[in-house]
């Protein structure tokens, strides 16, 4: 392209001389200047343009697929040859991994599960884990059935809590959380029990949903935003008799994710669709 260019530029564009010997010559420059353009023209689209394209068309399903095998096999040789690179840790790195667990007492699959069992909770961990699921299922979104509730839950968040159980009853109600957000998903995940206590259940929720709906004085007018939220830690704690007796959630774990400012809970919901409360 700087060839072509220079050339043009000093020869192609200035002002021919009479005579057939310089007509000629500029005739020479004029192909000389289209050649050089194409050849560079090609070049760029074989090196930018053709992966990019074949990128979207792959993904798209647009390719044939003797076409497509060929890129996605490029793909995965050069993911191979990447892992072939990365060499295996060496015994001394072994070494000083198990020397760090031993010193910071760091809990195995198998150690974390024979600590739950020595602790002798009566609700065995898979058992524990459904009835989290059951309670979320059940009363996620409102009480539906207050039973599960132990007459000494509390509910406590970053900011809000703790509160006891009439008034987390209450303020849950409240807000008709589905009516607002009626496609929201919270994407929960990773249940498991604690080692340390082997009464509370464990769990990560993301989430995400679209403000379609009024829910005054929190929301007059819907929106039509989405929120994104980033992934929170929250849990459940049980008596022996399976129910709830403490529930914490909305503590996020890595605030520079979704796009509600940091916060978790009802609170990153509402920064989320541009609705933040003062």
């Amino acid at each position: 392209v700087v060839q072509a260019t220079a050339i043009c530029s000093s020869k192609l564009w200035t002002r021919p001389r009479t005579g057939r010997r310089r007509r000629g010559m500029t005739r020479r420059t004029t192909s000389r200047c289209v050649s050089l353009l194409a050849s560079a023209c090609a070049a760029w689209v074989a090196i930018v343009v053709a992966p990019q394209v074949a990128a979207y068309c792959v993904g798209r399903s647009l390719l044939p697929k003797p076409l497509a095998g060929v890129v996605v096999g490029q793909r995965r040789r050069g993911v191979a040859a990447a892992r072939q690179a990365l060499q295996p840790l060496t015994a001394q790195q072994l070494e000083k991994i198990q020397a760090w667990e031993v010193q910071e007492e760091v809990l195995s699959e198998e150690a974390a599960e024979q600590q739950i069992k020595a602790a002798a909770f009566p609700i065995p961990p898979d058992e524990l884990i459904l009835r989290a699921k059951y309670y979320l299922a059940l009363n996620q979104d409102g009480v539906a059935d207050a039973s599960m509730f132990a007459d000494d839950f509390e509910y406590c968040g970053p900011i809000i809590g703790p509160l006891d159980k009439e008034e987390f009853m209450k303020q849950l109600n409240s807000f008709e959380y589905r009516k607002a957000f009626p496609d929201s998903a919270v994407q929960w995940h990773h249940f498991r029990v604690d080692p340390f206590d082997a009464s509370r259940v464990w769990f990560t929720n993301r989430g995400h949903g679209t403000n379609l709906g009024s829910v005054p004085p929190l929301i007059t007018e819907p929106t039509k935003n989405e929120f994104i939220s980033p992934p929170q830690s929250c849990s459940l704690r049980f008596n022996e008799e399976g129910q709830v007796r403490e529930y914490t959630a909305g503590y996020v774990m890595d605030r520079r994710q979704g796009n509600t400012g940091g916060l978790g809970g009802l609170l990153g919901v509402l920064y989320g669709i541009g609705k933040p409360l003062p």
